[in-house]
């Protein structure tokens, strides 16, 4: 991922997590009933995508530019999940194949939370 202009980040620490790093986020939006886990679907080296049901509530709250806090769970169990602000790069709504009908939110990663 690439750091904010002026921003350095250490390659080692999660703030550098590339999508490869992670299999799980936990979502969670100001709403009752609004936190869930989802798979990551798509892993690129600056971004990754995650899949959302038509019927996630999630889907009306979210904008693309939004900054969340998200939690990020790796695929090894034993490094614990952290919080890192990501932004929204882009939500769409899938209209054909295996995904037809759900929505996939592309996120990346903009900063470590501690």
């Amino acid at each position: 991922m690439s750091p904010a202009a002026g921003q350095s980040l250490n390659r080692t620490s999660k703030s550098y997590l590339e999508a490869h790093e992670c299999y799980t986020v936990e979502l969670h939006v100001e709403a009752p009933d609004a936190t869930r886990q989802y798979k990551v679907w798509h892993k690129a080296t600056t971004y990754m995508s995650v899949v959302l049901e038509e019927t996630s509530n999630l889907v009306d709250r979210l904008r693309v530019g939004d900054r969340l806090k998200i939690k990020y769970f790796e695929t090894d169990q034993a490094v614990p999940s952290e919080y890192l602000e990501t932004e929204i790069l882009n939500i769409k709504k899938r209209d054909q194949g295996r995904l037809k009908g759900q929505y996939l939110l592309d996120l990346q990663i903009r900063e470590p939370q501690h």
